[in-house]
């Protein structure tokens, strides 16, 4: 497993949370402050964004991947201890009640669908 990687978000998981100051900021046409104050509240924002990030990260994140990967060490193992043998036992249980009820439908209801459509057949239109 590589941790090294460049890209914190390689799978493109979170590309719809836009928080960059100019996703979250915008003046319209007609009304504009000046510059430089645009600037200096930009490189705020962008300061306090990511100093305060960075301290949620540090205090939780570590904590938090912790939970996650539990949650997963769980999922992953009901799936293959549990569930995916639970579904292949069904599927071949429900093989035979599927044959038989195949077989009942076809002695049932195949006789009348043919005969029904017989009848249908022989009418003349028009």
């Amino acid at each position: 497993m590589d941790f090294k990687s460049t890209s914190h978000n390689p799978n493109d998981l979170n590309n719809h949370i836009k928080v960059r100051f100019e996703d979250v900021f915008g003046e319209p046409k007609g009304i504009h402050s000046l510059d430089c104050l645009w600037d200096i509240t930009a490189t705020c924002y962008a300061c306090i964004l990511n100093v305060c990030y960075n301290i949620c990260t540090f205090l939780c994140a570590w904590y938090i991947a912790i939970e996650w990967a539990y949650a997963f060490v769980f999922v992953s193992f009901r799936h293959v201890w549990l569930h995916t043998p639970f579904l292949r036992w069904c599927t071949i249980e429900c093989a035979n009640c599927q044959r038989c009820c195949a077989m009942c439908s076809g002695c049932l209801f195949e006789p009348v669908v043919e005969l029904i459509g017989d009848c249908l057949g022989r009418l003349k239109t028009g």
